[in-house]
């Protein structure tokens, strides 16, 4: 199934420039005594100490209000029976929940069957946040149904139409933060190529000049500098031995770069093709280096992962996990990732699997 970015969340400028004050009011008949309903978020990007307050439910009525540095991205969470935030979410089935902007002023929301599908009014990052969910929810209710059941080709189709759906709500919306931070990644899907980009480039200069905006920018910028046709970074980390190997010295030849771990289920269920392809074309000037992102501790896990898989080319790894050194030099956030790189050095294309990456192999060699 394909891999999608989860870009964080972040400021708008217009309302960086100070402190954040949030008023969430809400009404939702449905939910009645003794239910609570918890407000979760991180005060800073990447803290990883959360926050939560609660707010007792009366008459369907429940308010929150509070400070935080700037914009936020929050959770709203129902607890029907106040049960406790931690054992209600371990239930099956998920709970009542709803994303919501911590932004200046107030936001109300008002529903009557469920938080879930309550209506946003008030502030208008989060008004086009309710909108574009509204526009979502037949794709993501087929994408989580399709994910259950272990449904590739109907996951997938679920995807490409949350993709669809997206692009509309970037086209109408232009001047939407919502469009940067929630619609726009499900355009990029989790592919390393700039696609996504004229929509990027299509959203207001005022959008684009938020924080978000300019990171999402160094981002693009970053997939041009790994990309197609420039040079692929070279790197030297040891083998299963000890022994230095550096991407340079495959020079010549046509590598995979292909960046995997032991642990990793959707790298060794790609594990019997790279196999297949690599037993095809070994001997006509094309061969793999392999960078595990494995741990230390789980050298172990990663030798009997290349023997129990067949990997006969060359492995190797720092041992650093996701802070492995060619994994941060490529920008490597989720795996299996590769790179195709030609004898004169340069990226020939990123990130093929199955089929496609047999299709290339054999466009190369004329198989």
């Amino acid at each position: 199934m394909r891999k999608v970015f989860f870009i964080l969340l972040s400021a708008i400028p217009f309302l960086a420039t100070a402190q954040v004050h949030f008023v969430i009011k809400g009404h939702v008949s449905s939910i009645k005594p003794p239910a609570k309903i918890y407000l979760a978020y991180r005060k800073n990007e990447g803290s990883k100490q959360g926050t939560i307050d609660t707010s007792i439910v009366k008459d369907g009525n429940f308010e929150f209000s509070g400070d935080v540095p700037d914009t936020t991205v929050a959770n709203l969470v129902v607890d029907y029976a106040a049960e406790g935030l931690k054992t209600m979410m371990m239930k099956r089935g998920g709970a009542d929940s709803k994303q919501i902007y911590l932004v200046n002023g107030t936001t109300n929301i008002e529903g009557n069957d469920s938080l879930h599908y309550a209506k946003m009014i008030g502030t208008k990052v989060n008004e086009d946040l309710y909108t574009l969910n509204t526009m979502l929810e037949p794709a993501v209710r087929k994408w989580i149904a399709a994910d259950k059941a272990g449904n590739t080709d109907l996951y997938n189709k679920a995807m490409d139409q949350r993709r669809e759906l997206s692009i509309n709500f970037i086209k109408q919306h232009t001047d939407s933060y919502v469009s940067l931070a929630m619609a726009l990644p499900n355009v990029m899907g989790g592919e390393r190529d700039t696609s996504f980009v004229p929509y990027y480039n299509s959203l207001s200069a005022n959008v684009r000049s938020t924080k978000k905006g300019v990171d999402m920018r160094g981002f693009i910028q970053s997939l041009k500098a790994i990309g197609p046709g420039v040079m692929a970074p070279d790197f030297t980390q040891p083998d299963t031995s000890g022994k230095a190997v550096s991407l340079s010295s495959f020079r010549g030849k046509y590598v995979l770069l292909d960046f995997w771990a032991s642990w990793c289920g959707p790298c060794r269920a790609e594990n019997p093709n790279v196999v297949k392809l690599y037993n095809k074309y070994k001997t006509k000037n094309f061969t793999i280096l392999s960078v595990s992102l494995d741990r230390s501790k789980d050298r172990k896990e990663w030798m009997n992962a290349i023997h129990h898989d067949h990997l006969a080319w060359t492995q190797v790894s720092d041992l650093k996990y996701w802070k492995n050194g060619a994994a941060e030099l490529y920008g490597i956030e989720a795996i299996p990732q590769n790179f195709l790189i030609g004898p004169d050095g340069k990226i020939v294309a990123v990130n093929l699997f199955g089929e496609d990456l047999d299709k290339q192999l054999a466009q190369i060699f004329k198989n």
